[in-house]
């Protein structure tokens, strides 16, 4: 038998409309929090895609001297790669976060060569950085090649080096080699670029200096400003006229032996796809020497002059800021093109540029000593 108690009609109702009451408060309330919680949801969502201020400066710090600086900044749309980069660079903590969207901005740069170097702690200084280098690299070699002719042969290979102890090692080691074969009394020379990757021009530069018979080897040719000489005089190489430090001072090879060579005896250059920004320089350099012939292939056409600017955490811009000239102002936007084009035996014994070379320098040893015959002739006449 189940017992059931009775509730007053009245009391039933207000208890009903009490109910509707919370509930409708409820449901207010929960609006209100999820009103609140899709104002906030995008927010937070911002917050953390959103750059800090100290990955933002460095990163507009960057683009300011890409904008400034590089060659060719003013042949893009600059604003639309500014955009670009800080889209990239969203949620951005560190500068270090920024790497990626500063170098996509290099990238459509067109001249191939500006890059972001990232410093390396040095071990030996606590606190101090530096910037890397190859663990190892070729070193400058030279030989005399016998034959009907004596002919010297010079490798010149490149050199990435930051330090004044290592680039002066390397001018002073090649501008020696140059002394002991010149001792040799050669009657030409072979100077080999092929292996050249780039890197400091001005050691190579300042070792061969007595080769290219000439006081001005080529230009820096920037679109705002006059033409800025390389200059070789007094056995230093220097920049002038120039507000860029290229160098802090002149560079002398002068401790690694001295010599003059008067005449100026042929010389055959060799070059290929692999000589490249300082390799490609120190090409131009001999652009315009009389008595001289190009063998190999097309260079890499790296052939602009790249300046570096330190950034606030000691990673480096290096951005191309002016073309590379030769002596007569001739650019080289293409690379250099040989006069003679060598295609290389890989299967065979022989060097077929050096082969090729060797040959340019006989028939020229030839005609020279021809043209001294004739004179001597009519002389006596």
């Amino acid at each position: 038998m189940f017992c059931r108690c009775a509730m007053p009609t009245e009391t039933f109702a207000n208890s009903k409309k009490h109910d509707c009451g919370m509930i409708s408060f409820c449901l207010a309330f929960l609006f209100v929090v999820l009103m609140l919680l899709g104002q906030a949801l995008p927010c937070l969502a911002e917050q953390k895609q959103s750059m800090s201020p100290a990955a933002k400066n460095y990163l507009l710090k960057a683009l300011n001297i890409i904008k400034k600086q590089a060659l060719n900044s003013e042949s893009m749309d600059f604003n639309s790669q500014k955009l670009k980069a800080l889209e990239l660079a969203r949620g951005a903590k560190t500068p270090q976060d920024t790497y990626p969207a500063i170098r996509h901005v290099l990238a459509e740069l067109p001249d191939h060569h500006s890059a972001l170097v990232v410093p390396q702690p040095a071990p030996e200084t606590p606190g101090r950085f530096k910037l890397p280098v190859p663990a190892k690299q070729l070193e400058p070699s030279g030989q005399i090649i016998e034959g009907d002719h004596k002919v010297a042969y010079l490798l010149v290979p490149g050199l990435i080096a930051y330090d004044t102890a290592d680039i002066m090692r390397y001018a002073e080691r090649l501008r020696g080699i140059l002394v002991k074969l010149e001792n040799e009394k050669p009657e030409g020379w072979i100077v080999d670029l092929r292996s050249n990757t780039g890197g400091n021009n001005w050691p190579m530069l300042a070792a061969l200096g007595p080769l290219f018979g000439s006081r001005v080897l080529g230009y820096f040719r920037c679109p705002k400003t006059k033409p800025h000489p390389w200059i070789y005089e007094d056995d230093k190489i220097s920049v002038m006229d120039s507000s860029r430090r290229w160098l802090h001072s002149p560079i002398s090879a002068s401790r690694g032996g001295r010599l003059n060579i008067r005449e100026l005896p042929p010389v055959a250059v060799l070059i290929s796809r692999n000589t490249i920004s300082a390799g490609e320089i120190v090409c131009i350099a001999f652009k315009g020497r009389p008595n001289t012939r190009f063998f190999g292939n097309d260079t890499c056409g790296l052939t602009t002059a790249v300046y570096p600017f330190e950034l606030p955490d000691h990673a480096v811009l290096f951005l191309a800021v002016a073309n590379d000239a030769d002596r007569n102002g001739h650019c080289y936007p293409g690379g250099i093109s040989p006069d003679q084009y060598i295609m290389q035996d890989t299967q065979g014994q022989k060097d077929s540029a050096v082969e090729s070379a060797r040959d340019w320098i006989s028939s020229k040893i030839a005609e020279s000593i021809s043209h001294q015959d004739s004179f001597a002739a009519t002389q006596k006449d």
